[in-house]
């Protein structure tokens, strides 16, 4: 599996690194942040959606179509990098965020009448603008380089626009509104429509831009097996996402263990344990919540909670169900190379442990 994504991924970094998109942008580090995040790797999910849902759907790969499947992961990067000015984050892939790095370039260059931090967030605010109009761009070449309909091109523009903007940034509006209510006050029902928005929105872009690709049309019963297909995926991944937040390994995932706490971050677990838990699991987790001191034993007693209450047994039996949800929205197609990777990937997601 993740052979088959590494393949994709390097075609897709080695498409962004080559683009010309922006040439006359100044200053020029202004350009090179745009470059960074679409460059520094990760995952490359959306692009192998699209493929493999191109693929499944019957599309013969050709020209112009690793520049659709670019602008996703350009999409995906530029709501990174305005995430990490919302959320204050200073790493990202094991480098520093692009408001940061734009801070430090800000001190090195001006040594008078500056603000760092307000200068490298207001540079990087601009830079993900240029990359949400870079991603349009690029899908629109790809397009015509794909010799698709001109119409079907308009139209999958038109679908990134309302999956992967209003939906998503409506996910990402609920996600902060979430962080400042009481955690009392709010249900899993609205912690699972902001996942469907902030996370699955852009994975439902991806695979419908294939099959649109693919097939030429956004309708019918296949398109919505394909679109409920991207939808459980999504749930699923950002699930099993929290879960490793929590339970995971610090050196395989690449970020801290316990920040989901840290940060006070309402997730399904969470809340589940508040509403699940014994008064002592209970307190525990009330007592660790939006600490920045949390030690390995911390940590450790967190877990115990969470799993003692029965709300980590939970999350992954939803877990498990969505993506079960996902696999029955597959056995819709023929069994091709494209749903057979869709497979592999859905069964990765599901035992991955970054």
């Amino acid at each position: 599996m993740l052979e088959d994504i590494k393949k994709i991924a390097d075609k897709i970094t080695e498409t962004v690194k080559n683009d010309d998109y922006g040439k006359n942008i100044r200053p020029d580090y202004l350009r090179e942040a745009m470059f960074d995040y679409p460059t520094r790797g990760g995952k490359r999910l959306r692009p192998a959606l699209f493929y493999w849902c191109f693929n499944m759907c019957g599309g013969i790969d050709r020209p112009g179509l690793e520049k659709c499947a670019a602008a996703l992961e350009i999409w995906h990067n530029w709501t990174l990098v305005h995430d990490d000015i919302i959320d204050g984050d200073i790493m990202r892939r094991n480098a520093p965020t692009t408001h940061i790095a734009l801070a430090e370039t800000a001190k090195s260059a001006f040594e008078e009448n500056i603000q760092p931090e307000k200068y490298g967030k207001d540079m990087a605010l601009l830079c993900g603008d240029l990359q949400q109009g870079w991603a349009i761009d690029i899908l629109i070449r790809g397009g015509i380089e794909a010799n698709l309909d001109p119409g079907l091109i308009l139209q999958m523009v038109r679908r990134m626009e309302l999956r992967a903007n209003t939906e998503l940034i409506s996910g990402e509006a609920l996600d902060v509104e979430l962080a400042v209510k009481d955690l009392d006050d709010i249900e899993v029902c609205e912690i699972m429509h902001m996942i469907d928005l902030k996370t699955g929105a852009l994975f439902r872009c991806a695979c419908e831009l294939g099959a649109m690709a693919a097939t030429g049309y956004s309708k019918g019963r296949e398109f919505e097996k394909i679109s409920d297909f991207a939808l459980y995926l999504g749930r699923g991944f950002q699930m099993q996402d929290d879960v490793l937040g929590t339970f995971g390994e610090a050196a395989k995932l690449g970020k801290d263990i316990g920040s989901d706490l840290r940060e006070r971050k309402p997730t399904v677990l969470l809340l589940k344990t508040l509403e699940m838990g014994d008064d002592i699991s209970v307190e525990i987790i009330r007592s660790l919540i939006g600490r920045n001191d949390l030690s390995e034993a911390d940590i450790a007693a967190a877990r115990n909670a969470m799993q003692r209450s029965g709300a980590y047994d939970f999350v992954k039996a939803e877990v498990n169900h969505c993506f079960e949800g996902a696999l029955d929205a597959l056995s819709h197609f023929p069994m091709n190379s494209g749903r057979k990777n869709l497979e592999k990937l859905v069964e990765y997601l599901y035992s991955r442990e970054k």
